[in-house]
This record gives structure tokens, C-alpha cells and sequence, in this order.
């Protein structure tokens, strides 16, 4: 009986609880947090929280339009800047930049494979040393020395070459032309404005590019370069003759050959067969102006 008693007592206490929960609205919260009566040999029941609603409702202002996110473009970088205005040595080397990179813009069409202005203003340097009126032993003759059947080629006279702002632009569509010969050795002779006819070295020039792709970085340019110096079909006949030995025409150190046999080299081949007894001159010059370029250019 005394332990009916407590436990009615207990009951009683709870069940006033409730009531007053009741009366305050918070009958739900109380009735899941307030424990039941201890009953004799059970003890608490578990506390059990009340379950919280997390979701938020958005807030709408009817009179903010809604903003759709939309990721951004990540923005390519920017071409790497590469100032014309040297300290190379020359005497008034600075005097051609714009008309220099003037010419390239409007000559050079070839945008996948841009020409850098001051590689072609390293050019001239290595031609002419920027004298207007330079004349070399073979004929050339401006900053950019032309050769007499380029100009005329170009629907310029001889005495053209002398003047800068036909000089200049003239040479940079030469050296376009002996970077497309360098890249479709089949059409050769079509970029020379001559009937398309095919010989060994361009066909093995052809073939090597089938079997290993184009010419890159900088051999490209190395190979473009010399073949301004020395001709597009010299530059292709070495190609050809590194293809016979087994090694990549599309590398410029494959046609220079080993320094200390330059004699047993693809180009050397190249200039025996086009310039006959100064072959070993010609070789030494074309072998180095690549080079001779480069080395002002990044400096």
C-alpha cells in the first residue's frame, strides 16, 4: 500500500505538469522532454528531444530580381609580353621597331604559328647590322637582303630594297615563304610562284612528317631561319638526307651533324649538292645563324 501511495503521488505531480503545459501552449515540448513517473523497479524512461526543423525558407523580395549564378570564364592567360627596344650593340637598332612590328602584323598571316617581331628584328641584325644600304658579295642588298629575283618577285625593283618601309615588310613575306616551304615540302615550288613539279628531297621531306609530325618549337624557327639564309630547298635536301640516315629531319642538331665530323653532317651534304665548292663555307654560315639569332633575340 505505501508503495501504491508514492506512486500515485508521483502521477499526480505529473499529470499537473501537463496541465499547466497545456494552458501555455508548450504541451507537446513538455510531453516529450519531462520524464514519466518513477515507478518502483523501472526508473527514468529516456529523454527524448523534440525534433528541430532545419529548413529555412527563403526569404523572396518580389522587387530584387533573382540573381541566376553562373560560373565564370576562366580567362586565358595573356600572350607573354617581349619588348622590341634592345642594348644589342648596334647603332640605331632601336630606329626600325615600329615598322618592324607594323610588318609583322600586316605581312605575317600564318596566326597559328605567330612570328615574334623581335625575332625578325634579330634578323636584321645578324643581315644588315641596320644599315639601310647594306650590300653583301652574293647580291643582297637592304636590312633585310634581298636577294634581286625576291624583290622582283615581290613587285619591288632593286633599288626598292633600300628603302626601309619596303624592306622591311618584302622581308618578312620572304621569311614567311621559306616557313612554308619548311612546313608543305610538297608545294615548294608553287610558294616560289613556279609550276608544281616533285623531287626526291621533298618527297622524303613529305614522308618524314607523315611518319613523325611536324617540325616544333624551336627547330621550327631554327629551320625557317636557315633556310632564309641558305634556301628552302637546301634546308629541305638535308631534311631529306637526315630521313636516309635514320634521324629526325625534323631536328635542327639532326641536319648540323656531331661538331667534330660537321663534314659527314645532312647539311653539309645539302650544301655540296647546291653550292658545290664553297659547300664548306656555306655550311659554316648556315650552321651558325640560326644560332646567331637566337642568342639576341633572348638576350
Amino acid at each position: 500500500m505505501k508503495k501504491l501511495g508514492v506512486a500515485l503521488a508521483a502521477f499526480l505531480v505529473f499529470s499537473g505538469s501537463v496541465a499547466r503545459a497545456e494552458e501555455s501552449g508548450l504541451s507537446d515540448t513538455v510531453a516529450q522532454v519531462v520524464p514519466g513517473p518513477i515507478l518502483p523497479g523501472i526508473g527514468h524512461p529516456p529523454l527524448v528531444p523534440p525534433p528541430i526543423d532545419l529548413e529555412v525558407p527563403p526569404i523572396v523580395d518580389p522587387e530584387v530580381p533573382a540573381i541566376e549564378l553562373v560560373p565564370a570564364e576562366i580567362e586565358p592567360a595573356p600572350p607573354v609580353f617581349v619588348p622590341m627596344a634592345s642594348d644589342w650593340g648596334y647603332a640605331n637598332e632601336n630606329a626600325y621597331n615600329a615598322l618592324i612590328e607594323r610588318s609583322v602584323q600586316a605581312e605575317w598571316t600564318d596566326s597559328a604559328n605567330p612570328l615574334p617581331p623581335r625575332l625578325f628584328k634579330a634578323l636584321i641584325a645578324v643581315e644588315s647590322a641596320f644599315k639601310p644600304r647594306a650590300r653583301s658579295w652574293a647580291g643582297a642588298v637592304g636590312l633585310t637582303q634581298l636577294m634581286p629575283e625576291a624583290a622582283q618577285r615581290l613587285g619591288l625593283s632593286l633599288s626598292d630594297r633600300l628603302v626601309p618601309e619596303l624592306a622591311v615588310p618584302a622581308g618578312v613575306k620572304v621569311l614567311q615563304e621559306k616557313h612554308q616551304v619548311v612546313m608543305d615540302p610538297l608545294n615548294y615550288w608553287s610558294y616560289l610562284g613556279q609550276p608544281d613539279r616533285c623531287e626526291a628531297w621533298n618527297l622524303k621531306a613529305d614522308e618524314a612528317y607523315k611518319l613523325h609530325g611536324m617540325p616544333q618549337g624551336d627547330d621550327r624557327l631554327f629551320l625557317m631561319l636557315a633556310a632564309y639564309n641558305g634556301g628552302g630547298s637546301t634546308v629541305l635536301r638535308a631534311m631529306a638526307r637526315a630521313h636516309d640516315r635514320q634521324l629526325d629531319p625534323r631536328k635542327w642538331s639532326s641536319l648540323v651533324g656531331p661538331t667534330n665530323r660537321p663534314r659527314n653532317s645532312p647539311l653539309y651534304g645539302a650544301c655540296l649538292e647546291v653550292y658545290g665548292r664553297g659547300a664548306w663555307g656555306k655550311y659554316q654560315e648556315i650552321s651558325r645563324y640560326p644560332v646567331k639569332i637566337f642568342a639576341l633575340y633572348q638576350r
